[in-house]
């Protein structure tokens, strides 16, 4: 009973240190690499003599072949490692795994200079081995996550980070990790719930809100999308897509004089983004600056021909300004990129009546009532014979 008593005390210090480690690396680490270099390496001396000051006096109560020598050898490495000696620490490590293939914390610590080192596979190969014996080691799943994210091997990373949020539920990089993968797969709704999560539990930096924002947008949260934008840029103003972004959410939040100013500022940097002119055109429609909006319209065309249905709103913008004529050669184009819209030919043929030069615009009613648009059908049996 005293050797199960003190070898359960033993590990309850590991942890416990592990636990302040991972405080000290959750601390504004955003990449894999930041995260290195805040990193859980380098402890206070004070605690590692703590630790196996203590471990020291419980040796007798290990009772596997090898396993206080390989205490030893690990021990080692962790000071080396505190001393900014990585290679000799990796030995002492592989040392401490020869003579007991089984002991976690060398495998573990070994793992950790691995990554913290920049060598993926080798970090990738102890972690890997941790997983397989069902380590309790949240951080372990958390890394080998981080590993097949740097590898593009997003499907397997998924399962690891939501393990790692299964054994500790504290972490706020973990929720971010999982949120950002659930982002790659363009599950927007998945990935804010998680990296809100990761907000709740003081995690957070300009890239999270910024793809935080990008969530909300595409899940149709404009509101949530321009607050983290604005967070994302008072956390770093340099980031300019940032305000392209926020932008979008304004136009749709019809706050249309600050979305504009954003996606200017944005078109200081870079004025190619087809996306950019289209969310322009759409504010300076809002502000009835028609020509601007026409004039960002024909640029979306120029830089993406068939982009969305910028041929449609041009053909509205020009009959908001009672130019028909060019209205209904705007509305031809869109016609002819979506001939199964019966919006469209009701629109045209609006726009030919307005015109008023004999067009034939039942033909167009016609063609709407014929798909069912019920604003087509009421028009016909008043307007047409």
């Amino acid at each position: 009973m005293m050797k199960e008593a003190k070898h359960i005390l033993f590990t309850e210090i590991l942890a416990s240190l592990r636990l302040c480690e991972k405080k000290i690396s959750r601390n504004g680490a955003k990449t894999l690499r930041e995260r290195s270099e805040i990193g859980t390496a380098k402890y206070p001396k004070s605690a590692l003599l703590f630790l196996f000051i203590l471990y020291a006096c419980m040796m007798n109560a290990q009772d596997k072949p090898g396993r206080k020598a390989a205490i030893d050898s690990t021990f080692l490495g962790v000071e080396y490692y505190a001393n900014e000696n990585p290679d000799d620490a990796i030995q002492l490590f592989t040392s401490a795994l020869k003579i007991d293939s089984t002991y976690e914390e060398a495998r573990y610590r070994r793992g950790n200079v691995y990554y913290e080192e920049n060598n993926l596979k080798l970090a990738r190969n102890d972690y890997q081995w941790l997983v397989n014996h069902h380590t309790k080691t949240a951080e372990v799943y958390e890394r080998l996550g981080d590993i097949d994210t740097a590898m593009q091997d997003f499907k397997d990373a998924l399962p690891l980070f939501s393990e790692a949020i299964a054994i500790d539920s504290t972490q706020g990089s973990y929720f971010a990790a999982r949120g950002l993968t659930w982002f790659y797969f363009e599950k927007y709704d998945k990935s804010a719930s998680d990296l809100n999560k990761a907000v709740d539990l003081n995690y957070d930096s300009p890239d999270l809100y910024s793809r935080l924002g990008y969530a909300d947008l595409r899940s149709g949260d404009n509101k949530g999308a321009a607050l983290f934008f604005t967070k994302a840029i008072e956390a770093n103003p340099k980031n300019y897509e940032d305000y392209a972004n926020r932008g979008d959410a304004l136009v749709a939040l019809h706050m249309l004089d600050e979305a504009k100013e954003d996606l200017l500022y944005y078109m200081k940097f870079d004025s190619s983004d087809y996306s950019v002119w289209y969310n322009l055109a759409r504010a300076d429609y809002g502000l009835k600056q028609y020509d601007s909006s026409i004039a960002s319209y024909k640029k979306v065309i120029i830089l993406k021909p068939g982009y969305g249905d910028t041929y449609f709103r041009m053909a509205l913008v020009y009959a908001e300004k009672g130019d028909f004529k060019n209205a209904i050669n705007a509305f031809n184009l869109a016609i002819k990129e979506y001939p199964g819209d019966a919006y469209l030919y009701y629109n045209r043929a609006i726009a030919k009546a307005k015109l008023n030069d004999g067009s034939d615009y039942c033909a167009d009613l016609k063609i709407a009532a014929g798909m069912d648009y019920e604003l087509a059908i009421n028009m016909m049996k008043k307007v047409c014979k």
